[in-house]
């Protein structure tokens, strides 16, 4: 069966929070949220899973940028800090 979830990184057991730095490779910042979606590859999703999936992360996003509007966040600061966020993620050789 396929899930979802979103979880503050703030409520996150310490033990788990580590685990997931360890899969991602990078530490987590305690304002971060996490999403883990699990799926069956070349199996599509139900319906209902898909649109609870799409609903959570059109929330997700409405919060995000409802958080950059308080914060003063231009989109060209937003787009830096994730062009920054993907060098050091994925770095070009």
């Amino acid at each position: 069966m396929d899930t979802t979830t979103t979880k503050n990184v703030m409520d996150i057991p310490a033990s788990d929070r580590q685990a997931l730095e360890h899969l991602l490779g990078t530490p987590l910042e305690p304002q971060q949220r996490v999403m883990i979606f699990t799926y069956t590859p070349g199996q599509l999703p139900v319906d209902e899973t898909r649109e609870v999936a799409r609903r959570q992360i059109e929330q997700m996003i409405a919060t995000n940028q409802q958080l950059a509007i308080n914060a003063e966040i231009t989109a060209e600061e937003a787009d830096a800090a994730i062009d920054e966020a993907m060098s050091l993620v994925r770095p070009r050789s």
